[in-house]
């Protein structure tokens, strides 16, 4: 928790950047929703929060899933 601490207060001070891809952001919400059964108000709210605290979600370019073995 406290190296999460510390990640976040650099980002806030511009000193590093935390960025989401689109698919952490899927896994997260499903892990909230289906793994710790909470509330998909909860859910949508949390979301919402690393969308505020990190900004918008980092969309891979189709290249990189083809340089890395993925589909696209």
């Amino acid at each position: 928790m406290a190296a999460a601490r510390d990640l976040l207060a650099a980002h806030r001070a511009g000193a590093e950047r935390v960025l989401v891809l689109d698919l952490a952001a899927y896994e997260l919400g499903n892990v909230l929703l289906r793994a710790l059964g909470l509330p998909s108000a909860v859910v949508a709210q949390q979301l919402e929060l690393v969308r505020q605290l990190c900004g918008p979600l980092v969309h891979p370019r189709p290249s990189l899933a083809r340089r890395s073995g993925g589909s696209g």
